[in-house]
């Protein structure tokens, strides 16, 4: 399952870059081809303006070709331009603007040609003559005209201008301008296939990035239901077994059989328990609704910290006695108060009191202290006991869910390993942090900083 998601979101990630680049190049290839037609015509219109080319102010051919005959055009695309070699020949005597991919053609509304730009783009008087019978043809004021001939293959972009009484056609080479888009297609080309290489592999890593999360809760969550099913056997063996003894001798009363149904009430009770601590945990990982914002908005008040820690304190002097540890007592400073749901801090509290019980032998003492840090806007309770402690490879592990350091005095006393757990859960809700300071045989504290 998890292979088959990081396979689609690989493919997706590829797909998209895909799209997105696709659509950039594209975007960019029209932008500059635009740009470079602009630059085009930006040209093909300053050689066309009156204001540069004028009629016979550079050389009057006359004076250099006396056998010149009238070049004219009939209308059936026939020219006769006999002065064309002349004007090859003699390119320094004309307009400037001519060059190997530039020249213009201009002539009176009667046909009469006044002047050609010298060009090495066309040498053949054919050539020209269809050149122009393409470009009346194309009826238009600019465009493009290709010339395809056994000698000549030019394509090129065409303007035509008219003035009173003169009509110029201006011409300019596309090839480079087609060469440039051809290698912008090919570099961006090679680009995109190098990009989506990359993007593949990075793709790969962030996938495996991604779904490294949801690998851990899908693991998490199999060794929690592992964990919960081996917790929950226990009692449940215990409940049947007694069970199957009461059943085994129907004649016995309830209190020959006393013995066993105390075993059963007391596994039940430890089941109970469990399910509630479950309950919790499972309520805290859930997603919450708005509704469910709202409850819980609605449970927070503003409470009395150093009275609960006081009263919670009290209520286990009772179990400190039963169980032979001296109450060190509480210190704890008046009127701090916090915004919070009371019964989950009481819950908190109880949570630690009750596991350094469990922990402290008898002879032993535990204590907890509370007191405001307005410097850094928080409380701090911590209890401290000095019962087995705990090695330091452990301190990480035993917020984990049924982890025990000592699983027999846990059994013995009725833990699952999930009061922790909770009580990290519930100081996590409030932004709170827990800290903890332990050395084997000498005790443990536990440090829980809650907001104001």
């Amino acid at each position: 399952m998890l292979q088959k998601l990081k396979l689609k979101l690989v493919v997706l990630n590829v797909v998209l870059l895909i799209v997105v680049l696709i659509a950039v190049f594209v975007s960019l290839y029209f932008l500059l081809e635009y740009e470079l037609k602009n630059q085009e015509n930006a040209v093909l219109n300053k050689v066309a303006s009156s204001e540069i080319v004028k009629p016979l102010e550079m050389i009057d051919i006359w004076d250099y070709f006396d056998d010149f005959e009238d070049g004219y055009y009939d209308g059936n695309n026939m020219w006769e331009w006999e002065y064309i070699d002349f004007i090859i020949e003699n390119e320094d005597y004309f307009l400037p603007y001519s060059s190997s991919r530039l020249f213009y053609i201009k002539l009176y509304f009667d046909y009469e040609v006044i002047s050609i730009s010298s060009t090495i783009v066309l040498q053949k008087k054919e050539s020209i003559i269809e050149l122009m019978t393409k470009v009346d043809e194309i009826d238009r004021v600019t465009g493009e005209v290709d010339l395809d001939g056994e000698d000549e293959d030019i394509r090129l972009s065409f303007l035509t201008s008219e003035s009173p009484g003169v009509r110029i056609y201006v011409f300019i080479e596309r090839t480079p301008r087609e060469e440039t888009m051809g290698a912008y297609a090919f570099a961006a080309s090679i680009a995109l296939v190098g990009s989506v290489i990359c993007a593949f592999i990075v793709s790969v890593f962030m996938a495996g990035k991604s779904i490294k999360p949801v690998r851990e809760s899908i693991e998490s969550q199999d060794k929690f239901i592992a964990d919960a099913s081996h917790e929950i056997r226990t009692p449940i063996s215990v409940i049947r077994s007694n069970a199957e003894l009461i059943m085994e001798s129907p004649e016995q009363t309830v209190g020959e059989n006393i013995k066993w149904l105390e075993y059963i009430h007391k596994e039940a009770v430890r089941m109970t328990k469990m399910t509630e601590d479950l309950l919790v945990l499972s309520h805290a990982r859930t997603v919450k609704t708005e509704k469910d914002k709202e409850k819980d908005k609605a449970l927070r008040k503003r409470i009395n910290l150093s009275v609960l820690i006081t009263e919670v304190y009290d209520s286990f002097r009772q179990i400190f006695a039963q169980n032979n540890i001296n109450a060190g007592g509480a210190e704890v400073e008046e009127d701090i108060y916090i915004s919070a749901a009371e019964h989950e801090i009481r819950q908190l509290a109880a949570i630690f009191l009750d596991n350094a019980v469990k922990y402290t032998g008898e002879g032993g003492s535990i204590s907890v202290s509370l007191e405001k840090d307005p410097l850094k806007n928080r409380a701090d309770i911590k209890i401290t006991d000095t019962g087995i402690g705990m090695p330091e490879e452990t301190l990480e592990k035993i917020f984990e869910r049924f982890f025990r350091i000592d699983k027999a005095r846990s059994k013995s006393t009725g833990g699952a390993g999930l009061g922790l757990s909770i009580a990290k859960t519930i100081t996590d809700k409030y932004g709170g942090k827990i800290t903890v300071v332990s050395e084997p045989d000498k005790g443990s504290q536990f440090c829980v900083t809650l907001p104001l």
